[in-house]
């Protein structure tokens, strides 16, 4: 079997995507924290990983472990269809743990070149990336007890990167993009600078869809590959503007991975309420020059404490301008009555108020113009 945990130290609605997907294609999610809270980059990550492993019974320790970001990560395709994969990985390999690799790179790069250099990689998939981690039980275990100096690690990854350069074979990466696949783009859908930006070729990462059959997939078109799990690190889970699927002339404010929850699983899509949500950030049901701006709200990469705290601050807001509105409502009805002459108080002068204002006003435009 294979099970599948992530940290997650406060609730956030862009791990819906995740959650549906992992839901209904593996059924359980261990989500994992030790109630501290977390900042970035989260190197606390280390020893609850660690923690958690151990805690796992003996008769799992050949299960498959997959520890993966829960923020901005899909899983595509059924257990069976990922056992399959990763046990011929194991086999072309002789490794039992393996990292997604990406294009991007930041920690070693020279010697992660180096490294995939020997591993005859042609491709620019050459870099670790510590979100996609998969293994053995026993081999998770023997890559985590490795020694942690938590005052000198700023991040997971580079922890994880050191550690692979320090005991090759202790865990290699996916290079040829079976399993994982990491982007920042995907055509199709969305596909632009920032992809560029961090190494991924222009169109070479892809969504297909047979119009025939009805399948449909991502591909990799330089490995060649449909992996089943992906990741979108970085700026790949933020929201972009790209056709709306309900009116493709517009633009709608909308991410790569929710549009592929979707696309591959309309069901889950609606069960988890994505498509309600998406629905209120279109908001097409109001003329446009009467919406107020919807970006604060975009629950695509949004933390609840974040939404919470926008929607005290509207609420600021939408206060602020009422007491604007009565303050100009008393001020003109005092403008009024000092202009009509009238100086007794009371419902009297109340009563022919509106009236009067409005003549009175008539001829004030009048004589100004």
């Amino acid at each position: 079997h294979i099970h599948v945990a992530s940290l997650v130290s406060e609730l956030a609605t862009s791990m819906s995507a995740f959650m549906a997907t992992a839901m209904w294609n593996l059924g359980q999610v261990t989500l994992l924290d030790d109630g501290k809270g977390s900042t970035w980059p989260p190197s606390k990550k280390l020893p609850i990983y660690r923690k958690y492993l151990h805690s796992l019974p003996d008769v799992w320790l050949c299960d498959f472990i997959l520890l993966i970001d829960s923020f901005d990560a899909l899983i595509l395709e059924p257990e069976e269809k990922l056992i399959e994969i990763v046990t011929g990985m194991e086999q072309r390999t002789g490794s039992f743990a393996f990292f997604g690799a990406e294009t991007w790179c930041k920690t070693n790069c020279s010697e992660q070149d180096r490294v995939a250099e020997e591993h005859q990689v042609k491709t620019p998939y050459r870099y670790l990336n510590s979100g996609l981690h998969i293994g053995r039980l026993w081999a998770m275990r023997q890559f985590f007890d490795e020694h942690m100096n938590m005052s000198t690690i700023w991040a997971v990854q580079d922890w994880c990167i050191n550690v692979t350069l320090a005991i090759p074979g202790i865990a290699v990466l996916d290079y040829k993009q079976e399993l994982f696949m990491n982007a920042f783009g995907v055509e199709g859908i969305w596909d632009g600078q920032e992809a560029r930006d961090n190494n991924q070729p222009e169109g070479s990462i892809a969504y297909v869809k047979d119009e025939v059959s009805g399948k449909q997939w991502v591909e990799n078109r330089i490995t060649h590959t449909r992996p089943p799990i992906l990741h979108f690190p970085g700026p790949g889970k933020f929201p972009k503007y790209f056709p709306c699927f309900e009116h493709p002339e517009l633009n709608c404010q909308q991410s790569i991975p929710f549009e592929l929850v979707r696309r591959f699983m309309p069901t889950a899509y609606k069960g988890w309420r994505l498509n309600r949500m998406q629905a209120s950030l279109d908001d097409f049901g109001v003329p446009r020059f009467l919406r107020m701006p919807m970006s604060p709200y975009n629950f695509q990469y949004q933390k609840l404490w974040e939404v919470v705290e926008k929607f005290k601050d509207r609420d600021h807001l939408v206060a602020g301008l009422i007491a604007m509105d009565v303050l100009a409502v008393v001020l003109l009805a005092v403008y009024c009555w000092w202009s009509s002459g009238e100086r007794r108080p009371g419902i009297g002068v109340a009563a022919s108020l509106a009236s009067r204002c409005a003549r009175q006003m008539k001829k004030d435009v009048v004589h100004a113009v």
